[in-house]
């Protein structure tokens, strides 16, 4: 992604984005692309395939004991939020890239 590719896709989600924010997406994705690079450096040939890797182990129930919070979060959400003064968020469309 450049620069380029970074306020246009601001600009589609309704956000202005300074040089700063651009500054920082950027250095992410260099550090994205120094990790992955690195991650070549290994050699993974005699690593077996995980297998069953969506199935349950017996005894993990127990991590599903969550108590869902159902709260009204809207104040923190429009905290900050350049939509605060209709108290609804308009997204111009899904971006799936």
């Amino acid at each position: 992604m450049n620069r380029e590719k970074i306020i246009k896709l601001a600009k589609s989600l309704y956000f202005i984005p300074d040089e700063i924010v651009i500054q920082a997406i950027l250095r992410e994705k260099e550090q994205m692309l120094a990790r992955i690079s690195y991650l070549h450096n290994f050699d993974t040939e005699d690593v077996q395939p995980l297998e069953k890797i969506n199935s349950l182990p017996k005894g993990i129930e127990i991590l599903f004991d969550d108590i869902p919070d159902f709260s009204d979060f809207s104040k923190i959400l429009f905290k900050n939020s350049v939509h605060s003064s209709e108290n609804r968020i308009k997204i111009k469309k899904v971006i799936d890239d």
